[in-house]
């Protein structure tokens, strides 16, 4: 296994050479992703199968695709091979062919010039879906890999509770201001990182029974009859209630623009929903630098729940296979430097 992740992380690192030297036809030169992080779902290690990593900059416009070997590790393989694949992706720089989409109705999504169907991994097989049909578990927490949150581990393992509920935050400052609240009860509790992935439906909603051996760590190590949730920070709700005076929380808040959209490099269309209104607006931003004509604020934001949006995608009947979910570029930073402890 050593040997194979090594030559991984040669062929990973010649291949970003070769991703600098590409250049743009339609679009001027867009800066280099500063802060890279892969799908960071600590579950993708535990396929023996090839699986495609899907790396995007802390503003969504930069995306590539890499190849990393999928094993079942030990314990020890485990945690070695998840710090080197993640300090191999963050040292790459990358670009996408970016190409802005405009007039994207959020509620009447155009599936102009797209398939009936589409391939989607079920069970570590691909299998052909309707883009109307409901997603399973798997489709969605491959959307949720994509979100890291912090939350404050306790000597045992688990998720440190606080009046019997654990937290998990998407702004590491609120999980270390719950770690200094907490380690005077636990002096071995510190700040942690996962991806949403990995806890929403078993700890959050409770959806996935947790077994021994199947579950991580951080599940098995955690109370199952807590109640866990997920929070966002003040300002993303200050801005939520900005875009939407009627906006009722549910879930963390997500922004997005009815005319904003990306081609990701397969030609794919994309809705991001971002949870920041501020990397929207950075965003904004750089489609503006190659496109003048846009107006220099965001138009037509709007403001929807985590909660619904998947309870959207359980359900079917709208094409939610387009929308990704982007993290804000604080939280990129912050994962990235939590997971080299």
């Amino acid at each position: 296994m050593m040997a194979n992740l090594k030559s991984t992380f040669r062929i990973v690192l010649w291949l970003s050479t070769l991703c600098l030297c590409h250049s743009f036809s339609a679009l001027p030169q867009l800066p280099q992703a500063q802060h890279l992080r892969p799908a960071i779902s600590s579950r993708g290690l535990e396929s023996k199968s090839m699986k495609t990593i899907s790396l995007q900059s802390n503003i969504g416009l930069f995306n590539t695709k890499l190849q990393a070997f999928d094993n079942e590790p030990t314990e020890e393989d485990r945690s070695f091979g998840a710090k080197l694949l993640v300090f191999g992706f963050l040292a790459i720089y990358a670009f996408i062919n970016l190409q802005p989409v405009l007039d994207v109705q959020m509620n009447q999504m155009s599936t102009s010039g797209r398939p009936a169907s589409v391939m989607v991994e079920e069970d570590g097989q691909m299998v052909k879906r309707g883009i109307y049909t409901k997603f399973s578990t798997g489709e969605m927490n491959r959307k949720l890999a994509a979100v890291p949150v912090f939350y404050v581990k306790s000597s045992a393992g688990g998720v440190a509770l606080e009046n019997g509920q654990g937290t998990f935050y998407t702004d590491v400052s609120e999980a270390e201001a719950a770690f200094e609240r907490i380690k005077g009860s636990d002096s071995d509790a510190k700040v942690s990182t996962t991806a949403l992935d990995e806890v929403y439906f078993s700890l959050i909603r409770k959806k996935i029974k947790t077994v021994g051996g199947l579950s991580s760590p951080l599940v098995v190590a955690s109370d199952a009859t807590a109640t866990y949730t997920v929070v966002s920070p003040k300002l993303a709700m200050e801005d939520a209630a900005m875009v939407n005076k009627d906006y009722t929380p549910d879930g963390i808040p997500l922004f997005a623009s009815q005319k904003l959209a990306f081609r990701d490099a397969e030609g794919r269309q994309q809705i991001p929903l971002f949870l920041s209104y501020q990397d929207l607006e950075s965003t904004w931003g750089k489609l503006r630098e190659a496109n003048p004509k846009l107006s220099k604020i965001p138009e037509q934001v709007e403001v929807t729940g985590l909660n619904y949006i998947l309870g959207e995608m359980a359900s079917g009947g709208q094409d939610f296979r387009l929308l990704e979910f982007y993290p804000t570029s604080k939280a990129l930073d912050s994962y990235s430097e939590l997971i080299r402890q």
